[in-house]
């Protein structure tokens, strides 16, 4: 039997206790204090029971049960002791904390849309005979397994439960019945002669719909050091897609319905399938998340990016009232939690809307935290980028290349690339990402002026001049010591170029 309450997974059979999807090491005597407790939750417990069900047929003296009992509190993060295991004085002790049972015929799925979305990474198939096939299974589920758990928001249920199942061995519905999920991971490993194919599938327990599939191929060369960089493209992957699934069931639901992570996750959809500008629709979301859990981080961190993008976009106006609302927004989330890769990374992006490179700090600690981290990897990509680093910009724009190919915001990405490739005078690099940023949907200002210098210095004067034009109809009044303000510290010979393309065919 398992239960569930805040971020922790209770596993009574396993006798395991995890907290976001990562287990709590703790004695085996105290986890089985913490067992009876939950499952006498409706009640009272005498401390005479708990030292007969602790220490059967032994004395134990009073003080050596409080001490466990605090140790117990203390692996729960429960100091003062209202909060999951309260002292009723003269009678006992009771967990008092909403605990609900997963798992076993007792178990129903969850029901969609609703609370912290729950996952579990079912153990990998091996379709190969060679010890390579096995180690590397094992591995991309271990290593995915972790980086979800680090992403914060998903409940990831622990490796000592979800591997007891072999993916595809089982439906996604009855393996969501004994595990409590309402998602479930699978995938498998194929050997190709000198190819791999890494498979992997998103699916949905309550009705074994398939959320989202796909496949890796790979060259074996590339294998000691696959593993946590498969893990990570997938967990981004995975973490988008059940975004979007989740706010389209959202969507079907009355207002007033809607609970925090509802919320959370209509914002973030409309965040990521919109233009950077518009910003306002998903910080109404992440405000109505916020008044219905004031400390709900991830709330908190979703209103920080709208000021961030609010700042990105304002190149002709104020940027005090963006970089106010970013830096409250942030010092908020990292209040509510400090382990949050997120509450960092906005923090971090705070300090260096402002020009304050202190910054840089907060956003290697996002990384730290959490290596999969898309927006961060960009944002020290853009940063290194800015200040000569070259080829540590272009690891870290890579990483995030990989991690998410198809970001709707990838035009931030590509104008990186391309002052990267410009202040090495790599001139067909830069204007090759100048075409790929030119066929996005949406592009900034910053993106239109870098396509422009970089298809210039490549002889393209046809596109450059297209761009130009549709730069007037874009950005009437737009004035280039504005774009400076906003990248203060972009190359100066990087600036001279994208101002000559200005200049060229925007002005003249």
């Amino acid at each position: 039997m398992q239960y569930r309450f805040e971020n922790y997974l209770l596993d009574t059979e396993a006798l395991e206790l995890s907290r976001n999807g990562e287990r709590v090491p703790m004695p085996a005597r105290i986890l089985g204090l913490l067992v009876h407790l939950v499952e006498n939750r409706h009640r009272v417990v005498s401390r005479e029971e708990l030292a007969d069900h602790g220490w059967p047929g032994r004395y134990i003296a009073d003080q050596t049960l409080t001490s466990r009992l605090s140790e117990l509190r203390a692996k729960l993060g429960d100091k003062d002791g209202n909060r999951l295991i309260r002292t009723v004085y003269g009678e006992g002790v009771r967990f008092v904390g909403d605990a609900t049972r997963h798992g076993g015929r007792a178990a129903e799925i969850p029901g969609p849309g609703r609370g912290m979305p729950s996952i579990a990474v079912l153990a990998f198939r091996v379709r190969g005979e060679g010890l390579v096939d096995r180690w590397l299974a094992t591995a991309v589920a271990d290593d995915l397994l972790t980086g979800l758990s680090r992403l914060k928001t998903l409940f990831v249920i622990a490796r000592g439960s979800s591997f007891r199942f072999t993916s595809f061995d089982s439906a996604p519905i009855e393996a969501g019945l004994e595990l409590g999920v309402e998602m479930l991971v699978s995938g498998s490993v194929e050997s190709m002669g000198d190819k791999l194919a890494v498979s992997v599938e998103l699916s949905s327990t309550s009705t074994g719909r398939v959320i989202w599939r796909e496949r890796y191929d790979l060259d074996r060369p590339d294998v000691p050091g696959l593993p946590q960089d498969m893990a990570g493209r997938i967990a981004a992957a995975i973490d988008r897609e059940v975004t979007l699934d989740r706010a389209s069931q959202a969507r079907g639901l009355p207002g007033r319905q809607l609970d925090a992570w509802n919320h959370y996750h209509l914002g973030w959809s409309e965040a990521i399938t919109h233009r950077i500008d518009q910003f306002e629709q998903p910080r109404t979301h992440f405000l109505d998340a916020i008044a219905v859990d004031p400390k709900f981080a991830r709330a908190h961190i979703g209103l920080a990016q709208t000021y961030f993008c609010e700042g990105l976009s304002d190149l002709i106006g104020n940027m005090d009232t963006a970089l106010d609302g970013l830096r409250r927004a942030s010092d908020d989330a990292l209040a509510c939690d400090p382990s949050d890769p997120y509450a960092h990374l906005m923090l971090g992006r705070s300090h260096v809307l402002a020009s304050d490179w202190q910054g840089i700090e907060h956003i290697r600690n996002a990384l730290e935290i959490s290596p999969n981290v898309y927006f961060a990897r960009t944002d020290l990509g853009r940063i290194y980028a800015m200040t000569g680093l070259v080829d540590e910009a272009r690891k870290q724009l890579h990483a995030a290349h990989e991690l998410s190919p198809f970001d709707p915001w990838r035009f931030s990405l590509y104008t990186s690339f391309m002052v990267v490739e410009l202040a090495c005078s790599e001139f067909p690099e830069a204007a090759r990402w100048a075409r790929l940023s030119r066929d996005l949907p949406f592009r900034s200002a910053q993106a239109r002026l870098a396509e422009m210098g970089s298809l210039h210095m490549a002889g393209d004067e046809k596109a450059a001049r297209e761009i130009g034009q549709e730069f007037r109809m874009m950005h009437r009044d737009f004035d280039f010591g504005s774009f400076h303000a906003a990248v203060p510290v972009i190359p100066q010979p990087v600036l001279d170029i994208i101002e000559t393309g200005y200049r060229t065919y925007v002005v003249g």
